[in-house]
């Protein structure tokens, strides 16, 4: 599963300036990946922003 969460981590981070609590992303998607639920990931940016 170590594997995977590294897997998935690299992904969500690529083009990424900063991950805040990275450790608490990975916690959230072992459990993501062991429970077979979706993870939910919120971008903190405004998309409309010039």
């Amino acid at each position: 599963m170590a594997d995977e969460v590294q897997r998935q981590l690299e992904i969500i981070k690529q083009g990424c300036v900063e991950v805040i609590e990275e450790d608490e992303l990975k916690r959230k998607l072992e459990f993501s990946i062991s429970s077979n639920v979706p993870l939910t990931v919120k971008a903190g940016f405004d998309p409309s922003a010039p």
